[in-house]
């Protein structure tokens, strides 16, 4: 975590160490079918990034994020083995994959649908404040949320 709070540092880190992976690979393109490609891109690089990814994504610059993005698009020349400069804006939806904006939105929506349905983690279920908790009218926003008082 930088001076901002904007997890450049980590992103660089992350970035350097997917790079190595994804090289790794490289050198097997010819010999792997791109259901192992796929299988591995998810595995063995995009893992990475996604780890904490809701830490850290609502704190991205610009030019992170599309960092990121840069590394999902080679992931997806090196399973669809298009060359650098051709277009791949195609592949993402041949291959069933969200673009990494909308991944990071998935994984924060997935984890506060969690925390209202299932109760989970529950440390964080106890930080919440329904509006039914506040009053008990009968309203037409019965199970809303509502802002904590500072």
């Amino acid at each position: 975590m930088d001076q901002d709070l904007r997890f450049t540092e980590h992103i660089n880190l992350s970035l350097q160490r997917v790079y190595i992976n994804l090289k790794q690979l490289y050198q097997h393109r010819q010999i792997l079918s791109k259901k192992n490609k796929k299988m591995l891109c998810e595995a063995y690089v995009l893992s990475q990034v996604n780890h904490c990814d809701i830490v850290y994504g609502p704190c991205l610059r610009q030019a992170d994020s599309t960092r990121i993005q840069r590394l999902q698009n080679s992931c997806l020349r090196f399973i669809h083995g298009i060359r650098k400069y051709d277009s791949i804006s195609h592949t993402l939806k041949d291959t069933n994959w969200l673009n990494m904006y909308n991944r990071r939105y998935l994984h924060s929506v997935t984890l506060f649908f969690k925390i209202l349905t299932l109760q989970t983690p529950p440390y964080l279920h106890e930080k919440l404040c329904f509006r039914t908790d506040v009053h008990n009218l009968n309203l037409r926003f019965k199970g809303m949320l509502t802002p904590p008082k500072h």
